[in-house]
């Protein structure tokens, strides 16, 4: 681990493993975000609400206050569920082709919602699903997480997500290969929305995880 002298190191360095924003803490301990915003920058040796801090973060105090010790508590339930979980961003749709070029540290550096899935990913990502073009399967409004290093590993029914270059958009459709040659993009909601050929669109990632529930833990695929 690396030197972490002052409170304010360690409270940083706890708030990115945990993947806590800093407005979620301050609600956590019942101060504004302005005290969690300045405990991060001021360089800070002790606080009073060190005892609150560690309780919502789950590390330990001892840790926390003097940098003695270990810094998270082995049976504490939120490191159990961190330790077995991955924290996903949410994005907009907006945001994907963005987010994707980003190196992994400015990525880790901009404020998210985060959803947890029970897998170890660094190259995932989540958005809201936005229509009905999946149903009954996915519901609109589903959080819905991508891995986009999976991109060029799929089968034949695997579900993705697709970029349409000519309408700058994207797109949640299933893979139908019937053969080499032929590649379509199809929609469980057949009814209302259309298949799209695959020399219209490009896979940005391919599906890992779905859930009605924000938290995502639910539904690996």
């Amino acid at each position: 681990m690396e030197n972490l002298g002052t409170l304010s190191e360690r409270l940083v360095f706890a708030l990115e493993k945990s993947k806590m924003r800093k407005i979620d803490l301050a609600k956590a301990v019942d101060v504004s975000p302005q005290v969690i915003h300045r405990l991060c920058n001021s360089k800070t040796h002790s606080t009073r609400f060190a005892a609150d801090l560690a309780s919502a973060l789950g590390v330990n105090l001892e840790w926390l206050t003097s940098g003695e010790g270990p810094a998270f508590i082995i049976d504490s339930p939120r490191q159990w569920f961190l330790n077995e979980h991955t924290a996903v961003p949410i994005i907009e749709k907006s945001e994907i082709n963005e987010y994707i070029r980003l190196t992994r540290l400015t990525k880790n550096n901009l404020p998210r919602q985060y959803c947890y899935i029970k897998r170890k990913t660094n190259t995932a990502f989540a958005i809201i699903m936005p229509d009905t073009s999946m149903e009954p399967l996915i519901r609109k409004k589903s959080t819905v997480v991508f891995d986009s290093q999976l991109k060029d590993s799929f089968l034949n029914g695997d579900i993705v997500l697709i970029y349409l270059t000519k309408f700058d958009e994207h797109l949640i459709r299933s893979i139908a290969q019937p053969d080499k040659e032929q590649r379509f993009f199809i929609p469980y909601n057949s009814d209302i929305y259309k298949s799209i050929s695959g020399k219209e669109a490009h896979i940005v990632g391919k599906i890992i995880a779905y859930s009605w529930e924000s938290q995502c833990d639910g539904d690996n695929l």
